[in-house]
């Protein structure tokens, strides 16, 4: 067998060194054959003859044979067909690449986005605090002074606190429970709405002097303060009419105790006003003005339908003793509140504010609210609304430009709480919860102070 491949093996080399003499000297002849006539051929040498043809043949034959490099065919490329597909897989996957890192940056974006606005949402809970009020009995309305002095009356008894959280001063304050508060340059007063031969009162405006002074039987549903004193509206009930009650300053100098205003009853008829009809008032610190929002309602025992549904001012002019009355801005209006003399409106159902500088001459703005919020505070920048009593409960919301909102559910410690009142002090918000306490409850407040600095 080993001499069998040995043979083999030399018989090839053979071959192969054979082939490549016939392919050298075929080249050689070839060469030859071409040369031009510069080196001496004639100029019938130019055109090939039999014999180059025969050479060539040979030529390419032993090529064949030996496999001589660069005598195989090239390779065969792709084709048109596969060099699209081989584009569109490409650009296939650079889309999804691309789709892929939009989706995780989006995704990123949200999530800090989200971060970021829980982050406010648990700034926005810590400025609000609630406290349990102590020193007094449950009361439903309050009131603070330019010296920082809060007020109420309850029971019988007129209480002061520091703070609107920890009451005392304990005076005696007449058969009165207040429903309404008041506070300006003359002093602190108080009305309540409920039962009869109730009256309106003044408090000092100390924290620890002074005494509460009856002023008269007027049943008020409305008490609001003004630069010479304060104006009240008296309640009716059924198809009696709400009279307004202003008040003449006066100095008796055998009394100097003594309250320094009496009452003007105002029995016109374009002072008149429906059961319930006035919905909130408020007066000016530097006129003797009012600014009330009014109801449109009738009285169910006449078919008189000219009530007036909007915005109304009450104001004494050049010593007049009788207001004049002008309607300024039509639509209805839940709550009206004053800060610096600057009075802010906010609708019934909470869509609009509205701000002016004189009480006559109002700017209307949208909101983003849609709810009714009965009461409104200002001062520092901030608005604050709540939804009182017979709303929605423990609803607060807060805006910086009135239009913007933004609602916060307050986890009153009493579930039954519902706002009844609130107010801006000393740069800082409090919104005041009662519990009437029917049933196993007993009767409570509580005190939600919003620090609006928490929130920087």
């Amino acid at each position: 067998m080993t001499q069998r491949i040995s043979s083999f093996v030399k018989e090839k080399t053979q071959v192969n060194r054979k082939n490549t003499r016939h392919t050298l000297v075929a080249s050689a002849v070839l060469a030859a054959l071409v040369v031009p006539t510069a080196v001496g051929f004639s100029a019938q040498a130019e055109t090939p003859s039999d014999e180059y043809f025969k050479v060539k043949a040979i030529n390419e034959e032993t090529n064949s044979i030996t496999g001589i490099a660069g005598a195989e065919a090239p390779a065969k490329g792709p084709t048109a067909e596969e060099i699209a597909a081989e584009e569109a897989a490409k650009a296939a996957a650079e889309a999804k690449a691309k789709e892929e890192a939009e989706a995780k940056a989006a995704a990123e974006a949200k999530a800090a986005e989200e971060a970021a606005k829980a982050a406010e949402e648990a700034k926005e809970a810590a400025a609000w605090t609630g406290n349990a009020v102590t020193g007094i009995p449950a009361f439903r309305s309050f009131s603070v002074n330019s010296k920082g002095v809060f007020g109420t009356v309850i029971d019988q008894y007129g209480y002061t606190s520091a703070d609107g959280i920890t009451w005392g001063n304990k005076l005696y304050a007449g058969n009165l429970r207040a429903d309404q508060m008041a506070s300006g340059p003359k002093g602190m007063f108080a009305a309540e709405s409920s039962g009869a031969s109730k009256a309106v009162i003044r408090l000092a405006d100390t924290l620890n002097g002074g005494a509460w002074n009856i002023y008269s039987s007027v049943n008020a549903s409305h008490v609001a303060a003004t630069s010479a004193g304060f104006v009240a509206i008296n309640r009716q009930s059924g198809d009696f009419s709400s009279t307004v009650y202003w008040t003449q300053p006066v100095y008796d100098k055998n009394n100097p105790y003594g309250p320094p205003f009496v009452l003007n009853q105002l029995t016109t008829a374009s002072v008149m006003f429906p059961e319930g009809a006035v919905k909130s008032m408020v007066g000016s610190p530097t006129k003797d003005l009012v600014v009330m929002a009014v109801e449109g309602k009738k009285f169910s025992n006449t078919t008189d339908e000219q009530v007036y549904n909007g915005i109304q001012v009450y104001e004494k002019k050049n010593g007049s003793t009788v207001p004049t009355r002008t309607r300024v801005l039509d639509g209805s209006w839940s709550a009206v509140t004053q800060d610096s003399g600057t009075f802010t409106a906010l609708s019934t159902d909470g869509k609009k504010m509205a701000t002016s500088s004189d009480g006559y001459t109002w700017a209307v703005k949208d909101t983003n609210l849609n709810a009714s919020y009965g009461e409104l505070a200002v001062g520092g920048g901030y608005y604050v609304a709540i939804q009182k009593e017979g709303d929605s409960g423990s609803t607060v919301a807060i805006s910086k430009d009135g239009v913007n909102w933004k609602e916060r559910k307050l986890a009153t410690k009493s579930p039954a709480a519902k706002f009844s009142d609130a107010l801006y002090s000393n740069g800082k918000f409090q919104a005041l919860a009662y519990d009437a306490g029917t049933g196993n409850r007993v009767a409570s407040s509580e005190v939600w102070v919003f620090d609006p600095a928490k929130l920087s």
